[in-house]
């Protein structure tokens, strides 16, 4: 995966990154909630997930990544982890299941109740 910048020639990612500790951080918090969302605070995508989460009436729990002290860690770990660049990160029961499209699919097909 490359960096999240504009592109600019010689751009490397940063090192200070990719600490163990944050992935056990982030492995913990999946495995403690049965349903877990990473969101961005002011991110639509993230409110709707959150919201269709919350009319279904299941019990959920979320972390906004840029209202957490090392926001950028987690999200590079969870970028590294996932493959994937931009929330919602949605796991169901310890696995990464993807993004909003996902996380509706599951719903509508009653995977999720």
């Amino acid at each position: 995966m490359g960096c999240s910048c504009s592109g600019e020639r010689g751009c490397e990612e940063p090192k200070d990154l990719t600490e163990p500790l944050f992935t056990e951080i982030v492995n913990s918090q999946i495995e403690e909630h049965e349903i877990l969302l990473y969101t961005l605070a002011e991110c639509e995508k993230c409110k709707k997930a959150k919201n269709i989460l919350k009319q279904s009436g299941v019990e959920f729990e979320y972390f906004d990544l840029d209202k957490l002290q090392d926001d950028k860690k987690i999200l590079y770990t969870l970028q590294k982890m996932t493959n994937y660049r931009k929330a919602p990160y949605f796991f169901y029961k310890g696995t990464y299941k993807g993004g909003l499209h996902d996380l509706e699919g599951l719903i509508q097909h009653g995977f999720i109740k």
